[in-house]
């Protein structure tokens, strides 16, 4: 038996991510996690019990616990137990990060827990304002000439015009068969 529980102990330990089980109370209070999710919110296990009472609700963000709670409640309603939800901490340092939560509900109705594993991804998230920011500022660059930007799928050989090239020239928003459906309209010689 112990070594059985050693074994869970290190494969719980090289997850990518925290895994442990969690209270559905108020505060989402720790049960037991491993060394990874005491490293993704910066505190050792005495910390966090000493500083937030092993709250984790206490990490996060006040507008971040009602989607939470929302995830929980649908997982509950739909039967199926099994949730996931973006969110975000605050760490001990008081760096943020972003995290990925997949969970399942433990003991339905009596003493409820969830068992999660959290995975950081603010770079991900970090990456994706990145984007959204490139193209916004391409899009307002853009706005500011005559040129018509399109996107052209080769292999299907399928062209869908942007709304204002739509409207400046009749297109339809698809186009199949291009380039020779471009011919035929006399858009391109």
């Amino acid at each position: 038996l112990e070594r059985v529980i050693q074994t869970l102990q290190h494969l719980s330990n090289s997850i990518p991510g925290g895994v442990g089980e969690i209270a559905l109370d108020e505060g989402f209070t720790l049960i037991e996690g491993n060394e990874a999710l005491y490293e993704l919110y910066g505190y050792t296990p005495q910390q966090l019990k000493d500083e937030l009472g092993n709250r984790l609700a206490a990490a996060m963000p006040a507008e971040e616990l009602p989607v939470i709670r929302e995830a929980v409640e649908t997982a509950r309603r739909e039967k199926s137990g099994l949730f996931e939800v973006e969110s975000r901490i605050i760490r001990r340092d008081g760096s943020r990060a972003d995290l990925l939560i997949r969970g399942a509900l433990l003991r339905p109705g009596h003493d409820e827990s969830m068992r999660c594993v959290m995975m950081d991804i603010t770079g991900r998230k970090s990456a994706e304002q990145a984007l959204r920011l490139s193209e916004e500022r391409f899009r307002i660059a853009l706005s500011k000439t005559s040129n018509t930007v399109f996107d052209y799928d080769i292999a299907r050989k399928q062209v869908e015009w942007p709304k204002q090239a739509m409207e400046a020239f009749g297109l339809p928003q698809h186009m199949e068969n291009s380039p020779e459906t471009m011919v035929k309209m006399g858009i391109i010689d």
